[in-house]
């Protein structure tokens, strides 16, 4: 798969650098961010520890989760490729001043621009009440699965009601509602 680099400024003028792939232009587990994704899984919280005892190893529902897992400049504290579904968990810092806003900017930002919904859990459920996170995940897992079942193809027009061949299409020897067909 090729990659470029892509470099965005953020509204601050820091710099971000990203791996972009020109298959899907998602800058996933950026190389730059690899060093604070480390250190975010050595040195996480005891929930997050927790949590990811349950997660790991397709415990639930099968799904494969990843700890630390970047997404643009974001760190997701746990997220499930297959199902674009990121867990965060919320310890005290996350109610101070404006962080649940900043919290809200960020969760409407990875809907917004990678189709990431995201759940979010304070940190004490987890201890508390596991068993309530696992069943809100396969729930959520669930709404993903039935939001992305595929859809009945509509046919073709029939080639009689079709323009020439290659009108409209741009490609030569086919017919103009081709390139409209859903994939």
């Amino acid at each position: 798969m090729a990659r470029t680099a892509c470099v965005k400024n953020d509204s601050e003028g820091t710099a971000h650098y990203h791996l972009m792939s020109q298959t899907n232009d998602h800058p996933m587990n950026d190389p730059v961010l690899k060093s604070v994704r480390r250190s975010l899984r050595t040195n996480g919280t005891p929930a997050e520890g927790a949590l990811w005892r349950i997660l790991k190893g397709r415990k639930v529902g099968g799904l494969r989760f990843r700890r630390q897992f970047s997404v643009g400049r974001r760190i997701l504290d746990f997220y499930c490729p297959a199902l674009r579904l990121a867990i965060e968990l919320d310890g005290d810092y996350h109610y101070h001043c404006n962080v649940p806003e900043k919290d809200y900017e960020r969760m409407s930002e990875l809907e917004r621009e990678y189709g990431i919904k995201t759940l979010r859990f304070e940190n004490k459920v987890v201890f508390e009440n596991p068993e309530g996170i696992v069943a809100e995940v396969m729930r959520a897992a669930e709404q993903c699965v039935t939001a992305r079942a595929p859809r009945a193809r509509t046919p073709p027009p029939l080639w009689g009601t079709s323009p020439k061949l290659g009108e409209e299409s741009g490609v030569s020897g086919s017919p103009s509602w081709c390139k409209r067909l859903p994939l």
